[in-house]
Formats: structure tokens, sequence, C-alpha cells
């Protein structure tokens, strides 16, 4: 779909220190500034339309509906990202702190758009919220929510603040017009068609409009001190969580799943190095030792801030009882403080394992230079060091499956959803697993 005339939109965005974006949603929103069935498009987007009258009411307008949604609290790249891993079904975690602004937005935002203007006409869009220009700032608040419709694979809005059927009755005669094979004999009757169903749709959306700005100013009135800051948004991984307390980002990140990563990125390199060793053993047991070894901390330190993440959102009214515990006991507490009494049993699996994988990881985090024995392992010929007894591909394979096993069995026996991160299908663990 062709546009024209977009210099304009930039012309009129510094005249009035405005942001292009709202320019131009403005004028798709407000203006006639289309031109119907021409180069094989139903509509075109011609900003010389707008004459210099149109243009001097522009600062006026505060309120839009469309394609457009705001975000906070975020950069582009982290936005992109998170959309991405979603849309995928990677485990990604949400912001306490709403990305969605409700009510004022911080000046460093991301503006997303759905659909551009040379692929869709926002003004037949509609959103779930809508955003408002007041004062310098701007404002988002949340007027409507969408529902797929019952026996179509379609879905609409509805809104507690207005009836949104006339809308969509407006919005699918102009989507029929669209679907219709455009000829030399009905293009002057669609074409006339077209600018009475554009005239209906302004009808409509003119009130709507007017509308969510009487419902932004009982909003403004009764929303306080807005949490909001000057400082722009944190570089972030897609596992931070950010707040915002009183002005000042605060971060909580979840390690767990970017341990489990390690551990597999770990484990893959002590395999190959385990199949290596059987021809060149002396060069090659030292790679095997170095990746089982980090592969045993990440698997255990895996598990340890996964309980802890367990313990702050599910038992927050019990955490000073755990304080000073170890990891082994925080373990076996939890379950009990969630209404399991019988998750684990010391000497059974998967906890007798998750003892075990403890100990490896005491031997490589609290080693003691002593003269220790040799120990036979499996599939070396003789014995070998203490050291290699622990950090090698067998017990780091082990280490990874008690990961699951633990995670598995604590989810099975008290109900807590078992983690995205763990999933196999995803693609973050590409070539990992």
């Amino acid at each position: 779909m062709v546009v024209k005339g977009y210099e304009r939109v930039r012309e009129i965005a510094e005249r009035f220190s405005l942001p292009d974006w709202w320019v131009e949603a403005i004028l798709v929103e407000y203006y006639t500034c289309r031109r119907f069935l021409e180069v094989k498009e139903v509509w075109l987007f011609d900003f010389n339309l707008v004459d210099e009258e149109m243009i001097s009411t522009i600062p006026s307008k505060k309120v839009i509906i469309g394609d457009i949604t705001l975000f906070h609290n975020i950069t582009q790249q982290d936005l992109a990202q998170r959309m991405l891993f979603a849309f995928t079904g990677d485990p990604i975690v949400m912001h306490r702190t709403e990305v969605f602004p409700e009510g004022p937005v911080n000046p460093h935002y991301v503006h997303f758009l759905l659909n551009p203007i040379d692929v869709w006409d926002p003004k037949l869009a509609f959103n779930e919220r809508a955003i408002v220009f007041d004062g310098g700032t701007f404002y988002q608040w949340k007027i409507a929510a969408f529902y797929p419709i019952e026996g179509s694979h379609q879905g609409w809005f509805k809104s507690d603040l207005f009836d949104l059927a006339n809308l969509k009755t407006v919005n699918d005669q102009i989507q029929n017009i669209r679907n219709t094979k455009v000829t030399l004999e009905n293009k002057s009757r669609l074409k006339e068609e077209l600018r009475k169903l554009y005239e209906e749709l302004e009808e409509i959306r003119g009130p709507l409009r007017l509308r969510i700005l009487e419902y932004h100013e009982s909003k403004k009135s009764k929303a306080g001190t807005p949490q909001v800051t000057m400082t722009p948004p944190l570089l972030l991984t897609p596992f931070d969580s950010v707040d915002l307390q009183n002005g000042k980002y605060k971060v909580r990140t979840f390690l767990e799943p970017l341990l489990y990563r390690a551990s597999l990125r770990n484990l893959k390199s002590a395999k190959e190095a385990a199949k290596k060793r059987v021809a060149f053993p002396f060069e090659i047991v030292m790679d095997e030792i170095d990746y089982s070894a980090i592969c045993i901390l990440c698997s255990h330190g895996c598990l340890e801030a996964y309980i802890n993440s367990i313990l702050q959102d599910y038992c927050s009214n019990d955490i000073s009882i755990l304080k000073g515990m170890s990891v082994k006991e925080k373990w076996f507490m939890a379950p009990r403080l969630l209404g399991s009494s019988d998750c684990f049993i010391l000497e059974q699996k998967p906890f007798a394992d998750f003892i075990e994988l403890n100990s490896w990881r005491n031997s490589i985090v609290h080693y003691t230079h002593e003269w220790k024995e040799t120990v036979p392992i499996k599939g070396v010929m003789g014995e070998v060091s203490k050291t290699f007894s622990i950090c090698n591909s067998t017990n780091a394979e082990k280490a990874v499956k008690i990961i699951h096993d633990m995670i598995e069995h604590l989810s099975e026996k008290t109900k807590i959803p078992k983690p995205r991160w763990l999933d196999p299908g995803v693609s973050w663990l590409k070539d990992l697993l």
C-alpha cells in the first residue's frame, strides 16, 4: 500500500514539537487523508490532503484509539526479545512494575505499532488501551477487553464504557468492500460507498473519543502520585523482573533458568571431552573435569535459586522460619509449608540423589588440600583422583537429571506449575538437549 506525503508528517511534528508517531496517529484518526480505490488499493494515505486549517487544530487533539500501544520501564530491545520469546513459547518473566502504563507514561517509553499504515488502516482497528496526550504527558488507559466470537475464528472488543457493536458493523462493511473485486462497472459505486462508510465510522468514533477523554479526566483526578521515573530503562535479560519503588528501579533476577542453561552447555562439552578421552586420555581429562565441575556447580545453584524463588513467592509468610537453613533443609521443608508432608523422603530418590549432588558441590566449593585416596570409576582403566571421581561427565549428566527430578517431583506433590524453562521444546535451549 502506498503512503504519500510522509514528509508532511515530519514537518508538522517538528513545528509543534510532537513525536512523529503521534502526529501520524492524529492525522489518521481525525482527518481526511485517504484516497479510495487508487493504484489497485482500496485506500491509500496521502498526507498532502491535510490543509493548513486542519494542521492548526492538531495540538488540540488528545485521544487516539488504534494499533498503537505504549510500553514503559523497558527498552525497545528488551521488549522485542520478550515478544519473540513469548511468540516462540520460550520462558520469560514479567516485570513486577507493569510495562503497560495504566495512567501516566514514563518519558522513556516505547511505542509499538501492530500494523504500519502501509499494511492496514488504524482507523479500522480498536485496542484494549487508548492513549491520551494531556499537558505534555502521555497517558494510557485500559478501556476494553478482546474476546473471541463464538462459532468464529474472529474476535471483538467489549467495554464497560461504551457499546462497540456499531463500530464492528461498519468495520466489517469496509472490509467486505476491500474483499470485493473492483471493476470499471462498480468502481464509482464502491468509491462512494467507502466515502460514506468512513463518514459513518467517524460519527461512531468521535463520541467514543469524547467518552475516553471524560474517563481520562475522572481517572487522572483519582490517580494520586504516579510511579514514573526520568531514569532510562535498564539493560535486562528476559529473566529479570523490574519494580519501580520510590522512583527508582529495583531488579529481581530469576537466575535458575540461566544456571540450567549453563548446566546443559557444560554437560554437552563434558560429554564431548569424555568421548575424546578414550583416544587422548592425558589431553582431554582436564577439559572433562573443567566442564563437569561447572555443570555440577550450576546444577546445584539452579536448584538453590529455584527453591528460594518458591519460598519467596509461595511461602512468604513463613520465610523467616527458613532463614539460616541449608539448601537441603529448604528443599525438605518447603513442600511441608505448602501442605505436602510426604513430598521428599531422605533416603529415597530424588532427595537422596540431591544429597549426593550437594556433597559433590561441597567437595568443589570447599576443597581442601589433603592427600586423598584414589577411586575407581566406571569407564576408566585403573583408579583416578578423588576430584576426577566427582567431576566427570557421568556425574554431570546425573546432576542435570537431578534438576528435573527434584522440580518435577515438587510440582507433582504441591501442584506448583512446572517452569517453562524445563521444557525441552523451547528454542532458547536449541542444540543443548
